[in-house]
């Protein structure tokens, strides 16, 4: 009794040499068997699923093709419309984010502007120059 490998094994029952006895224990009846009775695979199974045959149908092409392009246009304009929302959604939330910083920035230097144009440190700015607070009040010339 000689042992085949797996690999043998699957050749011998592709090619239909199967000489095994019933009481060979070598194969497990949970095997899967790869005879070609399931010839095509999968496409042919999708293929008898969806029976899109009447596709090839002259009659069918020929009616119906304006409908398929402008279900097909309109599928890419509504694809498109959703690229550009979605750019413009981040395009605001980046000037949104910009506009935050830009307020947080207006609000420092005017309250620096503010705090530099009280008197007193106008007068402190001013001592710093060589200019002196006047001493008497002005007067109006009419």
């Amino acid at each position: 009794m000689t042992t085949n490998t797996y690999k043998e094994d699957k050749e011998d029952v592709i090619n239909g040499n199967n000489n095994k006895s019933d009481n060979s224990n070598d194969l497990n009846n949970n095997e899967i068997d790869f005879s070609m009775k399931n010839k095509g695979g999968i496409f042919q199974y999708i293929d008898k699923l969806l029976n899109l045959d009447f596709i090839l149908n002259k009659k069918f092409s020929t009616n119906y093709i304006p409908y398929l392009l402008f279900t097909t246009f309109i599928g890419v304009i509504y694809i498109a419309n959703t690229h550009y929302s979605e750019k413009n959604q981040k395009k605001i939330i980046q000037l949104e984010k910009e506009v935050g910083n830009l307020r947080t920035e207006y609000i420092t230097i005017k309250a620096d502007y503010m705090s530099a144009s009280k008197q007193s440190e106008v007068v402190k700015k001013a001592i710093k120059i060589g200019l002196k607070e006047p001493t008497k009040a002005p007067y109006q010339i009419k």
